[in-house]
């Protein structure tokens, strides 16, 4: 890194000290992000053709952005205007330029008007056939209606009881007596759940998400107008790499998280399901 671009705000420094700030290593914030602790210091240091194409070193560096709490369009401002900026390079092959699509096009579709023609044939065969063999078919002999006079009605059983006798009428299931308790459709575990997590995002925030047990539920990066929920077991630990762009609800009630537990925009917490909130082992500590 020249004494220049160090003077004018390197994008890798500003990363350097954001993680600094937050007390990691760079294999903790490998971990986070899914890379490798190499990638971490070539960022920090400016090293920027370690990462590949420049496609693929701006997504790291807006990733890394975003976790640090950092503003990407200004980090990636910085990195467009370093000297030491990854190459560009085109990810269409070259062979394609000399690739004659339309013509490969027209011979491809050429034969289309036959398959039709041959479909049309065969339906038009087939509908023939079948009104052929409707107009061939004897109509069917229709079940013979007894007459009047020549044949005899099935006999009615009559009712039985002696002659005057009203009959019973029937019997209609009783509702059940007021006051009787219901089935239980609560099912047969009878336990209630702890209360859930909602967090809502404004902006991009890196997140991670793990309940009582230590089971990971969320290890991401968050786009703004984003929704996550999550049930319990509470309480849960929770990283926003991007604090203030998060509101946080328990059971549909706003939780607050302190301003004390947010440093340079991120906070690690331990959410209560109550809403109470305090700071997290291994959580954000002051610059």
């Amino acid at each position: 890194m020249s004494g220049e671009e160090s003077a004018n705000g390197s994008p890798g420094a500003a990363l350097a000290a954001a993680r600094e700030s937050l007390g990691l290593t760079p294999a903790q914030a490998a971990e986070q992000l899914r890379l490798t602790p190499g990638a971490i210091l070539a960022m920090e240091e400016g090293r920027y053709q370690v990462l590949g194409p420049a496609v693929f070193a701006r997504g790291h560096l807006r990733k890394y952005a975003a976790m640090m709490g950092q503003s990407a369009d200004q980090l990636l401002r910085d990195y467009d205007s370093s000297s030491d900026r990854a190459a560009e390079s085109s990810l269409i092959p070259p062979a394609s330029a000399h690739t004659h699509v339309k013509s490969e096009s027209r011979r491809r579709f050429h034969w289309q008007p036959w398959i039709v023609a041959a479909a049309v044939a065969v339906i038009a065969a087939a509908g023939w056939w079948y009104f052929q063999g409707r107009a061939g078919q004897t109509p069917e002999a229709q079940p013979a209606q007894p007459s009047a006079a020549g044949q005899e009605e099935a006999p009615v059983p009559a009712p039985t009881g002696s002659p005057g006798e009203e009959m019973p009428s029937p019997t209609v299931p009783s509702e059940a007596a007021p006051g009787a308790a219901p089935a239980d459709q609560t099912g047969s575990t009878g336990t209630a759940t702890s209360g859930g997590l909602s967090l809502a995002f404004s902006a991009p925030c890196w997140l991670e998400v793990y309940d009582a047990h230590g089971a990971r539920l969320a290890f991401e990066l968050v786009e703004p107008g984003d929704l996550r929920s999550f049930e319990g077991p509470a309480p849960w630990r929770v990283v926003l790499g991007n604090a203030p762009a998060v509101t946080t609800r328990i059971d549909g009630q706003p939780v607050l998280i302190p301003a004390d537990l947010v440093v340079h925009n991120a906070a690690i917490v331990s959410i209560a399901a109550s809403g109470a909130v305090v700071a997290s082992s291994g959580g954000a500590r002051d610059s």
